[in-house]
C-alpha cells in the first residue's frame, strides 16, 4: 500500500466522521464539496451506486486533490478498477472479498472490506490488515461488540457504518478502536437536493464536535 495515502487516510480520526454519498449530478457534487469547505473533513467515500459516482471522483481529485476520496460499495474487479482508473485514494467494500483485496495490493491502493462477525476479522487480520469496516454495525452489535473486539482483536482498527445515526453516533466514538464513523446520514439528502450547502457544512460541523467533545 502506498503509505502517503493509508497514513492520510488515518487523519480521519481527528474529523471522527466519514460521509458516505451518493452523488448524482455536477450540481450535487458542486453543493457537497462547498458543504466540506473550512470543516475538518477531508476525507469522504463515494459509493458507486450511479453512473455519476465515477465522474464525481474523476472531478473532486481534480478540483481538490487535497480531498482524500475512497470509492465505496466496490463488490468487482471491474468496478475496483474502474475506481483505480477514476483516481481514487482507498477502495472500500461491504464484505470480505480477498481476492479485490489482492488485486487492490497489486495496484497500491489501500482497501477496507466490510466484516461483521468475529471470523471475518479474524482472517481479515490473517490477511495482514489492520483496518476494517465494521458493518453492517448496528445489526453486528454495534458499541458492545465494539468493545469485546478490543481484547480478541488488538491490532484491529475499525470505521462502523450501517445503522450509525446522529443519537448513537457519540457512543461508537467513545470507543477506542474505532477509527471514525461513516454513513450517508452526515450529508442529508433533502439538504443535498436543495443544494442548502450552508446547512450541511453546519451539520457536519456539528457532527465533528462529537469526537472532541
Amino acid at each position: 500500500m502506498k503509505i502517503n495515502k493509508m497514513s492520510t487516510l488515518l487523519s480521519v480520526r481527528s474529523a471522527g466522521i466519514l460521509p458516505v454519498i451518493c452523488i448524482r449530478s455536477d450540481e450535487e457534487l458542486k453543493t457537497f464539496l462547498q458543504s466540506i469547505e473550512n470543516t475538518p473533513v477531508h476525507c469522504v467515500e463515494i459509493t458507486l451506486r450511479h453512473e455519476y459516482a465515477l465522474q464525481a471522483i474523476v472531478e473532486i481529485k481534480r478540483t481538490v486533490p487535497d480531498v482524500i476520496v475512497g470509492a465505496g460499495t466496490v463488490v468487482s474487479e471491474s468496478m475496483l478498477m474502474q475506481a483505480i482508473h477514476a483516481g481514487a485514494d482507498f477502495c472500500v467494500s461491504p464484505g470480505t472479498d480477498f481476492s479485490l483485496l489482492r488485486l487492490a495490493r497489486e495496484h497500491n491502493i489501500p482497501f477496507i472490506p466490510g466484516c461483521a462477525t468475529p471470523s471475518e476479522i479474524q482472517n481479515a487480520e490473517k490477511e495482514g490488515l489492520s483496518l476494517i469496516k465494521f458493518f453492517p454495525a448496528e445489526c453486528a452489535g454495534g458499541p458492545a461488540a465494539l468493545k469485546l473486539y478490543e481484547g480478541a482483536f488488538s491490532n484491529i482498527t475499525f470505521i462502523p457504518t450501517g445503522g450509525i445515526t446522529r443519537e448513537n453516533l457519540r457512543n461508537y466514538l467513545k470507543c477506542p478502536n474505532v477509527l471514525a464513523c461513516g454513513g450517508s446520514f452526515m450529508i442529508p439528502k433533502d439538504r443535498l437536493l436543495q443544494r442548502d450547502s450552508a446547512s450541511i457544512r453546519n451539520e457536519i460541523l456539528q457532527l465533528c464536535s462529537i469526537r472532541g467533545g
